[in-house]
This record gives C-alpha cells, structure tokens and sequence, in this order.
C-alpha cells in the first residue's frame, strides 16, 4: 500500500518554525461533483495546521447519482497538506436517501473520509486488508467495528452515540476507517438537507491511544455555510501533534 513520506514539514516535533509557510493552501485541482465542485484545502500557520478539508460549490447538491449508491469522488488535498500532515487525499463517498436497518429514514448523504493513504485496489474477494482485526490501543475511543467498509479504503469503525447512529438521522457525523489493521483516516458525513439548509454543527473527535505514524491529527470536526464566498467548508481541526511515543511507526 501508498505509505505517506516522513513528515519533514514538522518542524523537530511539531515545535514552532517561523520560516514554514502560513495561509490557506488549496488544491490546483477542483472535482466536478453533481452540478459543481468540491476543492480540498489545508490552512497553515507556520507550518502547524488548523484546519483541513474541502469545500462544496452549491451546484454540488444538486444532479448527484441516483440510487442509494455509493458514488465516490476523489478529492486531492494541496502537496502542503501531505508535507505538513498524515493526510495526503480526500474520498467522498455520496449515499442516495435509505432506510438502513433500525436507522429509519435516512437522507441523501456525503460521507468523506480523509485519508492517510491513498485508496487502494479491493483486496476481492475475501477483503483481508480492509477487514484486517486492528489492536485495542488502535481504535479510538468509544468506537466499535460496525461490519461494514469500503472496498480498497478500509472498515467502518463507529461511535454508537454519534448522530449518523441515531434513527432518521439529518445533520452530521464523524468516525474512523482502518485499513490493514491501522488507521486510514477520518470519516465525516453531512446529510443534504443539512447543507441546503446552512446550519452550522461542531463536535469533538475522539481519540486512539496509538497513531499509525507521528504527526498532527485532528480533535475536532465542522460543517458551515460561508456565505462570504458561498461555499460550504466541510473541515476538521484543533490539531495536536502525537510524537514517536503514540505511533508504532
């Protein structure tokens, strides 16, 4: 599998360099996704990172696949991002409107995961890689494996308070997908009518015990309506720097 570079961008342990870049990074390339697109971003100061994600043009709401899907966009993160972070690409998986198992009615969805690695050919037809067991002091907080993953991007590890698993669930989520047995990376999800109607949600990511590699990882997720540039910003943040101490690499 892709296995990120050393992090040279960290700076001797996340310590302050006055000399690292500082601004919002975007990529050069942006994704059609439905009637727009979506931009991955990652902002910088001084070289330590306190947001990354992606943004959706409001035409991206609109002329999605039909059926309960998943469709999959790829979404590129700028080099700064893979240079100054574990996270080196965005994959957004889009859900049409179900009604999963106890869950009730659920809307229209995207389900982004930004990742460590980039997504991998299935490993067909038994999955090992994607379903491989991941250690107790792996898996963060809280979250359980909930049978199911993405081909080629890992198993679906969930926090059962969250709200994706609360029936008729319409707002957002966050959770973790493991891939050979490590982290892969952060899953998010916002529901559609959330977005159209430009409500704002914050919360916490819990967290493991063990990294798969020192660097900045994420203690919080949003979604909100920025209406200075009409777009809606999907991100996480509060980054916090885990050192060799906290990884098994």
């Amino acid at each position: 599998m892709a296995v990120l570079a050393a992090l040279s961008g960290c700076n001797g342990g996340g310590s302050f360099n006055a000399a690292a870049p500082t601004g919002t990074f975007k990529s050069a390339v942006e994704t059609p996704i439905g009637n727009g697109k979506g931009n991955g971003f990652v902002t910088l100061k001084n070289g330590i990172p306190t947001s990354l994600g992606f943004t959706l043009t409001p035409g991206a709401l609109t002329n999605l696949p039909a059926g309960a899907g998943p469709a999959v966009f790829i979404v590129p993160l700028p080099v700064e991002a893979s240079t100054f972070t574990p996270f080196r690409i965005i994959a957004i998986a889009y859900f049409g409107a179900s009604t999963p198992p106890g869950l009730g009615n659920v809307p229209a969805h995207f389900s982004p995961l930004i990742l460590i690695n980039d997504p991998q050919a299935a490993d067909a037809p038994d999955f090992a890689k994607e379903l491989a067991p991941v250690a107790a002091n792996e898996v963060a907080q809280d979250h359980v494996f909930i049978n199911q993953f993405l081909p080629g991007l890992g198993a679906e590890y969930d926090d059962p308070a969250q709200p994706q698993r609360q029936p008729n669930w319409n707002s957002t989520g966050q959770n973790y997908f493991y891939y050979n047995g490590h982290m892969n990376g952060y899953g998010l999800g916002v529901t559609v009518p959330f977005l159209e109607q430009k409500k704002t949600r914050t919360d916490v990511i819990k967290q493991p015990n063990l990294y798969p590699k020192p660097g900045y990882y994420a203690h919080r997720h949003t979604v909100h309506f920025d209406a200075s540039r009409n777009l809606y910003v999907i991100e996480i943040s509060d980054f916090r720097y885990e050192g060799a101490d906290k990884s098994i690499s």
